[in-house]
């Protein structure tokens, strides 16, 4: 059985997506991976930004949803690529760094933002305001 909150206020179900997550932390990618599972989405993960492209490449259309870690050197470089392939995937950018990223370009380009760590509410809430964005 599904959780509850995977229904919206009106008791409807809420979009399942496509989410790739990207993260060098395999034990953050596999949580994440989780939990998303456990709402209903299907969830690529990818340990790197080379790897994350590929699966765009492959399955561009498909992927909903971008959970990226703003932490590898090419993060704003990947996000750019990854657009270019799907300008529709809706952008969450995920770091352990917290305020000192509100002037970074590729913070000002995401549709929401999780610092890690980061709980399950936190992010299914992350997912939710992104959804009703779109």
């Amino acid at each position: 059985m599904l959780p509850a909150s995977i229904r919206d206020k009106r008791g409807t179900m809420k979009k399942r997506e496509v989410v790739l997550v990207v993260d060098e932390d395999r034990w953050v990618r596999d949580l994440t991976r989780d939990i998303l599972e456990l709402f209903g989405h299907t969830v690529l993960t990818s340990e790197s930004g080379d790897h994350a492209l590929n699966l765009c490449h492959n399955r561009a259309r498909d992927i909903s949803m971008l959970l990226l870690d703003s932490s590898g050197p090419s993060a704003e470089d990947i996000y750019d690529r990854i657009m270019a392939l799907n300008p529709d995937v809706r952008v969450i950018i995920t770091s352990v760094k917290g305020d000192d990223l509100s002037q970074d370009g590729l913070f000002q380009k995401a549709k929401a933002f999780l610092q890690k760590p980061y709980r399950m509410s936190e992010l299914m809430l992350a997912i939710d305001t992104v959804q009703e964005l779109s």
